[in-house]
């Protein structure tokens, strides 16, 4: 979402109504309930859609996007018939983003490696907002919730 906003574009979030501010501390113009059908459709078509999510909401955003419009799944994909591979050219403008400053990593949680499936439990379960980071070597298995981070090693 921060790249598009970098990038000039106009966000609508969809997300869970306890991640409005943090989605609107990113950039997001306006943020709505997915949950909320009506509102959903209100939002009439966009140009664009992104889904940061996974599971089958990334299916039901086709139904958002214009004729000619993009759908980008940055999670697991498993719409037969597409391919998705990163580009170096884009992953390099990513890295100038983030060390420009327009852009930060959101760290929700860290987990130790050997927490790896706990970690997992906690991004299938959406148990909180920002991205989980597997940190080794932390040798007392903490882990912290709210972590914010701006640095191109952490997870994106």
């Amino acid at each position: 979402m921060q790249i598009a906003v970098a990038r000039g574009a106009t966000v609508v979030a969809l997300a869970r109504p306890h991640d409005h501010a943090a989605l609107y501390e990113l950039g997001a113009r306006s943020c709505v309930d997915y949950t909320d059908r009506p509102a959903v459709a209100a939002i009439g078509t966009v140009d664009a859609a992104l889904d940061l999510v996974g599971g089958d909401f990334g299916v039901s955003l086709f139904d958002l996007v214009a004729p000619g419009g993009t759908v980008a799944l940055a999670t697991a994909w498993s719409i037969p018939r597409y391919r998705a591979a990163a580009e170096a050219r884009g992953i390099r403008a990513v890295a100038c983003l983030v060390d420009a400053g327009r852009i930060r990593v959101v760290v929700g949680a860290r987990f130790d490696l050997y927490r790896a499936v706990e970690a997992q439990a906690w991004v299938t379960n959406r148990l909180g907002f920002g991205k989980a980071a597997i940190v080794v070597g932390d040798r007392e298995g903490r882990r912290e919730r709210g972590d914010q981070a701006g640095t191109r090693g952490g997870p994106a």
